[in-house]
């Protein structure tokens, strides 16, 4: 190992370190779990409790000196974030300068590239087996010729998610086989569907020999607030009753259509974006998820330097306190247009943080003061400076902007899981996702080990549409909200 790769691990030089450890050091629960790995095991943690630098210390251990390859997102490997963990122990992207085998680190859609190699060590990272589909073809080509193990923080919602692991362990022969013992469909659907499992004790037995888990009792505590916005229920009601698409002022075709121009309406409601200029106020550095291209375009105005210029004057009457304090939630007013008038009214979105907002009186144009009762507390926001705004969608992969004020605009399929942000406590849904795991998975790219906050503050925009209702039901029970199930329900007319 070279004296730059060393201080690039962060290893002091002047010590002779023995070279079994490099003098890395695990946390209790990632020690329990590299002795618990062996091949073709699932690491099963919740974000951010360590699983990459956990994975890199079993193939030191065990695995090494194996050629070793990464199966991961693209930002992860965009990031170099494996490049850094596998640096600790001297392994590198380089022969020359690797102390065991060459690391090569891949995305997702790279991996069919690789179904020839034999012999070597495979992790799979944020875990796409899902189906039937490529990746997962490609999965089982390599895990008869290699040794691997998984990395998830949500290894399975159903039993038939297990199959491809199961298939790879070889506990069953075919994926049909797997049906034939298991699965029991549905005799009145018109496509196949699960009605129950059975023998499901066989099942339990097979996964329990899989999982390594890595209980963590973290430090840090999650604050979860819902913000009751505005939507244009004439608007929707003619979409919904008439099957009438407004933008395109002509009937909807499908379903599908039905659901898009339905969000859309609940989606570019102008409060969702009061409300996100409002935190960021309260949060210098915010990251907001997103769904659809419009809400990107309606997120970029919020940093528009020739529209909108903030600063920011607080007064405390109580010195040292922390701000915003700990104290009852209340209500933050937000102005929008009139859809009937197309004039500015008052509209309350009811915001339920870990502090005060008085709602007494409407926003002025030009500035905006939120007062804490319990404080006497004032901030004022003025037209007067900006901040930076950065994406990570299918447009653009930017870096987090390197400033003390920045927002964040990620996309849920692009970046809701594969990265992590440790400068900011802060986070909003500005719509809601229909995958209970991208939103899980979203949440933890603050929630981390190394963060040094411990009150995590996340804000999640909801309307009292239909729409939105149904899709936070869905959530609420960790299930993936299904529009066609939605509409079998009678519950759209």
């Amino acid at each position: 190992m070279t004296k730059d790769l060393a201080e690039k691990a962060g290893i002091n030089t002047e010590v002779v370190v023995p070279r079994h450890d490099f003098g890395v050091k695990l946390h209790p629960h990632q020690e329990a779990a590299v002795e618990a790995l062996s091949n073709g095991k699932i690491l099963f943690g919740g974000t951010g409790v360590g699983k990459s630098i956990t994975a890199a210390t079993y193939y030191w251990r065990k695995e090494a000196p194996r050629d070793i390859y990464v199966v991961t997102t693209a930002k992860k490997r965009d990031d170099l974030d494996w490049d850094a963990e596998f640096i600790k122990y001297g392994v590198s992207t380089a022969r020359e300068y690797s102390s065991a085998g060459l690391l090569t680190v891949i995305s997702w859609n790279e991996i069919q590239k690789y179904v020839n190699v034999y012999g070597a060590f495979f992790i799979f990272d944020e875990q796409r087996l899902v189906g039937s589909g490529k990746w997962v073809k490609a999965f089982l080509k390599i895990a008869k010729k290699n040794r691997w193990i998984l990395l998830s923080a949500t290894p399975g919602d159903t039993w038939m998610d297990y199959v491809p692991v199961f298939l790879a362990n070889r506990f069953y022969g075919s994926r049909t086989e797997f049906k034939r013992e298991h699965v029991v469909y549905n005799t009145f659907s018109k496509f196949p569907k699960v009605d129950r499992y059975i023998n499901t004790g066989k099942l339990v037995k097979h996964r329990n020999q899989l999982l390594v888990e890595m209980p963590y009792e973290s430090h840090t505590v999650r604050h979860g607030r819902n913000i009751t916005v505005a939507h244009d229920k004439e608007l929707l009601r003619r979409v919904v009753k008439e099957r009438w698409h407004v933008y395109e002022n002509r009937p909807l075709r499908e379903v599908t259509e039905l659901f898009s121009v339905m969000r859309k309406v609940v989606n570019s409601d102008p409060t969702r974006l009061e409300v996100v200029r409002e935190l960021t106020t309260i949060h210098p550095k915010l990251i907001v998820f997103y769904n659809f291209d419009y809400e990107l375009e309606i997120l970029r105005g919020i940093g528009n330097s020739s529209e909108r210029k903030r600063q920011t004057h607080l007064t405390e009457s109580k010195g040292g306190e922390r701000w915003p304090p700990i104290l009852e939630p209340t209500q933050i007013p937000v102005s929008t247009k009139s859809s009937r008038s197309g004039s500015t009214v008052l509209k309350t979105a009811s915001l339920k943080p870990d502090y005060i907002v008085s709602a007494a009186r409407p926003i002025p144009q030009s500035s905006t003061s939120i007062k804490n009762d319990s404080t006497n507390m004032t901030s004022t926001i003025t037209s007067g400076s900006t901040f930076p705004i950065a994406e990570w969608n299918g447009h653009k992969h930017e870096p987090i902007p390197q400033t003390d004020r920045w927002i964040y605009l990620v996309q849920y399929t692009a970046g809701a899981e594969g990265w992590n942000c440790i400068e900011t406590d802060a986070m909003v849904f500005y719509s809601l996702p229909y995958s209970y795991k991208n939103l899980h998975q979203a949440h933890g790219r603050i929630d981390r080990i190394t963060t040094p906050f411990k009150d995590l503050y996340y804000y999640t925009l909801v309307s009292d549409s239909v729409i939105d209702q149904a899709i936070q039901k869905s959530l609420k029970v960790k299930k993936n909200f299904n529009e066609r199930d939605y509409i079998r329900s009678k519950k759209v007319i």
